[in-house]
């Protein structure tokens, strides 16, 4: 709705209201699509996450206004505030990459069941137009403030395999567990460990042998310690459930953030490197 408040002063005051609720569609794979892959093609019509459960939702609201005054010809105050109300739950599978067999996709579930928040953006600014002889110019002086205020509240799991070419095998939901920790002082600084951790991520052998040696698994592992491991003689058939993070001397930190650990252990010259 807008309104002329004077001559030279016009406010319009919107909002609006949008309800989505869609599959997430992650993607297929560059081998068995647009690279060769010895299995064959994967059909383009794919989908590689869980149609009974795989959603994203959104729910936003807004509501502002923009507000106009005219001084004269050539200078301009404009003013414009917008509050954002949203609300985003999904249960997502994200994929985390073909296995070497060209066949077997690795995925994580990530769940939010809230993902609310408010967001507030505020504008306001001075144009002025003038001349400098035959040259024209325009100012624009303004000052912008945003603030966001998110909510999130979810989990993420490890997930079974599935067979890109359609064949899946059972889903293992494990929930994060939220513990009191332990703050370690070291040269690097200080870390507080969980003193019950549930994701535990290994970038080294040294530090895989240690946590087989005590019979618990890590969820992922350097490439590397996954074979020739010494630890292997306490993990039996267990380790090849690991996820691969790379190569230990340069580790996949993007897989490593989807994958949510709790704690990472690592030597002191991994860690600097």
């Amino acid at each position: 709705m807008s309104f002329r408040l004077g001559e030279n002063t016009n406010l319009t005051v919107e909002g609006s209201y949008s309800v989505v609720e869609q599959k997430n569609d992650r993607g297929l794979p560059a081998r068995g699509t647009v690279l060769p892959n010895p299995n064959g093609d994967i059909p383009l019509n794919r989908f590689l996450g869980e149609p009974s459960v795989d959603f994203v939702g959104q729910n936003i609201g807004r509501i502002g206004y923009q507000f106009e005054h005219n001084f004269n010809d050539n200078w301009q105050l404009r003013n414009s505030f917008r509050a954002t109300f949203y609300r985003q739950p999904q249960n997502t599978f994200l994929p985390l990459g073909l296995q070497e067999d060209g066949r077997t996709l690795e995925r994580l579930q990530n769940q939010l069941d809230e993902q609310d928040g408010t967001s507030y953006i505020l504008d306001t600014n001075v144009v002025g137009n003038f001349k400098t002889g035959s040259i024209a110019h325009k100012l624009l002086f303004g000052v912008d403030l945003y603030r966001d205020d998110p909510e999130n509240a979810g989990f993420s799991v490890q997930t079974g395999e599935q067979n890109s070419q359609g064949v899946e095998t059972d889903i293992s939901k494990t929930q994060l567990g939220i513990s009191e920790c332990r703050v370690i002082q070291h040269e690097l600084g200080e870390t507080c460990v969980p003193l019950q951790p549930q994701r535990v991520i290994v970038t080294d052998e040294e530090a895989l042998d240690a946590l087989l040696g005590l019979g618990l698994q890590p969820i992922a592992a350097a490439e590397s310690n996954l074979a020739g491991s010494r630890g292997q003689q306490f993990a039996g058939k267990k380790i090849e459930q690991i996820i691969s993070i790379g190569k230990s001397s340069q580790v996949n930190i993007e897989r490593m953030v989807h994958l949510h650990p709790d704690l990472i252990m690592g030597f002191y010259f991994t860690a600097e490197n």
